[in-house]
């Protein structure tokens, strides 16, 4: 979790300050929404078009005595590509119509030679379709919106239903508006709902595309139910930088100089993941999350009522003193959500 201007005021709220660890803002909906509204509301603008691509390379399979099929014309930029070659082609951006910052920088070589920049032909597609949605808000995402389909076709369908992951940001944003109540200040949601509307709808669209059948059956693994794009990079306890939604430049074992492929942990890249699928992990500061041990989830009083009047009562006295802000303590307030919900994540990956 990136804190901005105020990570330094954290040395002095000692309980909370195993969470300095933790590089990531992750969002809750808006407190005004509700569970549905939050993760399985409707979507705002045209349906995604059947692709046409049984009819790319020649008529489709039929007896010779069998009359044409017509095949409906891809009418929009996503159909248009799905149409023109497999799901899996290697394209680069301009070939798929995107700009650069949708697709991860992968570094160097050990030769100090520039990775090639790809992204799947599917892949590419989903993109095009979610940034129609909100182009300017789907362009600050860039590459983050690659990590939606695999956290939700992979990490939260098959082990929680929509409504439960509302929960979730919900009981973690009456924690910072909580905290906020006490401190006195006005209460900011992690992810207003311009945000929460385009998150909603590339959801859905994931589903739709890469998981219908794991779709279907939320809150339990389907088998064999995720395309390739919607399936996690790399072993169940490793991914290789290369191979995921992120830069290598925001990989927490990156070293300067570039060199192979960099391992991430399983835990992180699923902290990650989840993090950018329900808001906004404030990566653009080259921040990572890191998982807390499971030893320590459920200690030092994280996630228990008294952390809440604890911290509140710290930065209190830094607000006196003059240190804090009223302003640094609503972002306080607003960061103190996210990580509530980032140490609730922690705490289902230690249970599983």
């Amino acid at each position: 979790m990136s804190h901005g201007e105020g990570a330094g005021r954290w040395w002095a709220v000692p309980l909370y300050s195993l969470l300095t660890a933790l590089t990531i803002v992750l969002a809750g909906c808006s407190s005004s929404a509700t569970p549905e509204q939050c993760c399985s509301g409707g979507t705002s603008g045209p349906q995604a078009s059947p692709s046409a691509r049984s009819g790319v390379g020649g008529s489709p399979t039929a007896d010779s005595n069998s009359p044409p099929v017509s095949v409906a014309p891809a009418t929009t930029a996503w159909d248009r590509l799905s149409a023109a070659g497999d799901p899996d082609d290697k394209l680069g951006a301009k070939e798929a119509g995107l700009a650069d910052q949708y697709i991860p920088d992968r570094g160097e070589d050990v030769y100090r030679r520039p990775r090639a920049r790809w992204i799947r032909r599917d892949m590419a597609a989903y993109l095009l379709r979610v940034r129609a949605e909100d182009p300017k808000l789907a362009d600050s995402l860039g590459w983050q919106l690659q990590a939606i389909p695999p956290a939700w076709c992979s990490l939260v369908l098959p082990s929680r239903t929509p409504e439960q992951l509302a929960a979730q940001v919900a009981a973690a944003n009456a924690r910072g508006q909580s905290l906020a109540n006490r401190l006195g200040v006005r209460w900011e949601p992690p992810v207003d709902n311009r945000k929460r509307r385009l998150l909603t709808f590339a959801r859905e669209e994931a589903g739709r595309r890469f998981c219908q059948a794991q779709a279907n059956a939320p809150g339990r693994p389907v088998p064999d139910g995720v395309a390739a794009a919607g399936r996690l990079p790399g072993k169940p306890g490793v991914a290789d930088v290369l191979d995921s939604a992120l830069p290598v430049a925001y990989s927490p074992a990156w070293m300067p100089g570039g060199g192979g492929g960099t391992d991430i942990g399983g835990e992180d890249l699923r902290l990650a993941y989840v993090g950018i699928l329900v808001g906004s992990a404030q990566v653009q500061e080259r921040s990572w999350p890191t998982a807390l041990p499971c030893s320590l989830i459920g200690e030092q009083g994280l996630l228990q009522s008294r952390e809440i009047s604890e911290t509140a009562a710290n930065i209190r006295e830094l607000m006196k003193s003059g240190i804090t802000t009223k302003r640094e303590a609503m972002k306080d307030a607003t960061d103190f959500a996210a990580e509530s919900f980032d140490l609730m994540e922690m705490r289902r990956q230690c249970e599983e």
